[in-house]
């Protein structure tokens, strides 16, 4: 966009104003549309709130052959078709044009303000300064001294020793003695930097700030020369859509440093900013000129900005709250190459979130709604596996970076992601719910353990079909369990003693067996008030009895664990956006890596198609007995639905390979080798017992049968993930398998 120079506009209606914003209309197809350029003559306004006092001439410029369309105000009104130069209306108006060959360009828009009727003072000459331009001066721009006065302006720039004027005057290190009108601003030819070089002045442009302002000095610390701003957009003379390119009712062209400076001051301000804050980036950046943003632009406007965390929180030291700069530099940073950060943020990609990993912003757990630092996590295991590599030491054969997930204009602790595929769009993962009611455990199930002498009893009443019971003093039997809740189901009758109940190895109470009648399947002990978490409950046979009873049975029918709903969302979509490896504009995943989006919604993990039996083989290959497969620890079970990624996965880093959570179902996982080879804690989370208990179905065959070849009798210390991983199966026939019934013993086996 362009706005204007030289002289103050007093008293006059207003006349016709320029100014190029460019505008973009998302084109549908891929053929690169030619580019339109303008200029005007004059370049540049004549007054100092953006007015042309001479009735500019407009010409435009297609970047290859193409015809160029243009009308005034009104992007739905008569285009008319540019074949010369042409002069602008009177008053304030707005410039359309495109070009088109193959295919159209995206709008652009141009404001101008024109009014001839406005008269310059005439030349004078005073010695003091402030005599004509201070307090209640209706000359060029008005006063320039009561905001100029104890700014770094006033304070610092000293006459150089040996020229032809007072101290005291610090206008005329910039200005001539006298007003010339052939001299823009009566600007000085030459000024002399604080080295005491001197450099040539070309006009009311950057060549004045650069005198001083070409390197970094201590007392402009976020300037870092006039190299690297002149390669950042805020230093382009060309139009633009997204915002405007000159600062509105100023007489700076495109690219100027006195879009956002005022070099004379600005009331309440000692930084010479036109406006404090994000105010400053919203004049240009939310003018009301721009067309609509596309939803790949991670900017929205204001109004969205201001619904996300880093408006209302974001904050270094000596920034505002939820000011722009407190992520961007205006004026560039060096990249350490002499090339400019891109977007002109004031650190590199992640680094930027990490507010440099010195305790701000996401290297601070209490910056975290859960208390998280997130420069930790991405850095607890060296391993690549261990973490989304956002880190450039990582991004050797893939690469994403915090904003492929995030949108830091956008998300707040409400909406803490987008949606990769559009930047504009907050992702809302659907809510899961696990857990809740009653989960029985039969007397048969691993995660019950006995001592002494046990035997079974079976019938038609009872849970299961059959149920345990002993009448030794001191036999037990023990279940392992998570959950608030726990009921002992046990078979009461004529015959029942007398047990001990203990809870987490702390006794509770005797337990009385006897009743008249024989009853299966009776609730006889309750622990309620559980902290959640896993637990313990024992009964003990203690070989006492009701003086009614005729015996000392103590039976163990099941077990029942309440647990309380665990609420979260579900991220799989959300992951799937890059695992389904089609990743968004931007990202690259590594080569070989498995399709989540077809393994995982085929596992038994994401399907939802736990299997609940099995075929045992110990006795016989030809009449195998069907078993019922182990629970899971409570709140999981069998058949339950696809368990959403974050259940395993932490979505930064951690100190496990392939992000595995540290901590899984209130159990410590430490997973560091990539072939699984101490994958047990991962898998103990959920599974009950051993590594062989995981594996009874397998060892039913390989404990008992003579294959030839690696048929394992015994499954710890083995590499998990050789079999275990997402979209694993495996047939596996041995030579001497050919007698076998492959139907039976080697289906294709789902392993994960």
């Amino acid at each position: 966009m362009i706005r204007f120079t030289g002289l103050r506009k007093t008293g006059k209606v207003v006349a016709a104003v320029i100014i190029i914003i460019g505008y973009l209309l998302i084109s549908s197809t891929a053929v690169a549309a030619p580019q339109t350029t303008i200029s005007l003559d004059p370049s540049r306004p004549e007054t100092v709130d953006g007015w042309y006092r001479t009735i500019p001439t407009i010409t435009l410029t297609a970047s290859e052959p193409a015809t160029i369309y243009y009308q005034w105000d009104s992007t739905t009104g008569s285009w008319q078709t540019y074949s010369a130069p042409f002069a602008s209306l009177i008053g304030t108006h707005t410039l359309y044009f495109y070009s088109l060959s193959t295919s159209a360009e995206e709008i652009k828009a141009y404001r101008v303000k024109v009014d001839p009727t406005i008269t310059p003072p005439a030349t004078i000459s005073f010695s003091a300064c402030e005599v004509c331009h201070g307090p209640g001066s209706t000359l060029v721009g008005g006063d320039h001294v009561t905001n100029y006065l104890g700014t770094f302006h006033d304070t610092e720039l000293r006459v150089v020793t040996g020229e032809d004027y007072p101290d005291q005057d610090r206008c005329r290190r910039c200005h001539t003695y006298q007003m010339d009108l052939n001299k823009e601003k009566s600007l000085r030819s030459q000024v002399r930097d604080p080295e005491g070089d001197d450099h040539a002045v070309t006009g009311n442009d950057n060549s004045l700030c650069f005198a001083c302002h070409d390197v970094a000095r201590s007392n402009t610390p976020e300037y870092n020369g006039d190299t690297i701003f002149n390669q950042v957009k805020h230093s382009s003379t060309n139009s633009s859509g997204r915002a405007l390119t000159r600062y509105p009712d100023a007489d700076f062209d495109s690219g100027m440093c006195g879009n956002c400076h005022n070099p004379h001051g600005v009331a309440d301000t000692t930084n010479y900013l036109r406006v404090s804050g994000q105010a400053l980036c919203s004049v240009c950046h939310d003018d009301p000129l721009l067309l609509p943003k596309p939803s790949t632009y991670a900017y929205q406007g204001t109004t969205k900005y201001s619904e996300s965390q880093h408006a209302s929180a974001a904050q270094f030291p000596e920034k505002q709250v939820g000011e722009c700069a407190n992520c961007h530099n205006p004026h560039g940073v060096d990249d350490g190459t002499g090339n400019p950060i891109p977007k002109m943020t004031a650190m590199a990609e992640e680094n930027l979130c990490y507010g440099g990993g010195g305790g701000q912003c996401h290297s601070s757990a209490a910056n975290s709604e859960l208390g998280v630092n997130i420069y930790e996590r991405f850095n607890l295991l060296a391993s690549n596996t261990a973490k989304h590599n956002v880190d450039d030491t990582t991004q050797v054969n893939s690469e994403i970076e915090c904003a492929g997930c995030h949108n830091p204009h956008l998300n707040n602790r409400s909406y803490k992601t987008i949606d990769p595929d559009a930047k504009a769009t907050l992702f809302s993962p659907p809510p899961f719910t696990i857990g809740a009611g009653d989960n029985r455990f039969e007397e048969t199930e691993l995660s019950v353990a006995y001592t002494g002498n046990w035997y079974t009893a079976t019938g038609s009443g009872l849970s299961g079909g059959s149920r345990k019971y002993s009448w030794r003093t001191g036999a037990t039997a023990t279940i392992t369990f998570n959950g608030t809740e726990v009921t002992w189901i046990s078979f009461a009758g004529r015959y029942q003693g007398i047990a001990e109940v203990y809870v987490d190895n702390v006794f509770q109470q005797d337990v009385d067996l006897y009743q008249p009648i024989n009853i299966a399947q009776a609730a006889v002990y309750t622990k309620t008030g559980l902290a959640s978490g896993s637990h313990t409950l024992r009964v003990r046979v203690k070989r006492t009895k009701n003086p009614l009873s005729r015996g000392y049975y103590v039976s163990v029918d099941a077990f029942d664990v309440k647990d309380p709903a665990f609420a979260t969302v579900d991220y799989t979509v959300f992951c799937n956006k890059c695992h389904d490896n089609t990743p968004p504009a931007g990202v690259s995943i590594p080569p070989g890596m498995v399709n989540i989006s077809t393994a995982y919604f085929t596992d038994f993990h994401g399907s939802g198609d736990g299997s609940v039996s099995w075929n045992d083989y110990t006795d016989s290959d030809e009449s195998p007995t069907v078993k019922t497969k182990s629970p899971l620890k409570a709140p999981y079970s069998r058949a339950m639905d696809a368990v959403p990624c974050q259940l395993c996965h932490d979505q930064h880093g951690s100190a496990n390979v392939f992000h595995f959570n540290e901590n899984v179902n209130d159990n410590s996982v430490t997973v560091t080798s990539e072939n699984g080879a101490d994958a047990d804690s991962l898998c103990s989370s959920c599974h009950p017992g051993t590594v062989d208990d995981f594996h009874a179905e397998c060892l039913s065959c390989h404990n008992n049968w003579g294959h030839v070849g690696p048929a394992p009798t015994t499954f710890a210390g083995k590499n998990c993930f050789d079999c275990h991983k997402h979209g694993r199966t495996i047939w596996t026939p041995y030579p001497d398998s050919e007698s076998c019934e492959m139907y039976f013993c080697h289906p294709m086996y789902k392993t994960f």
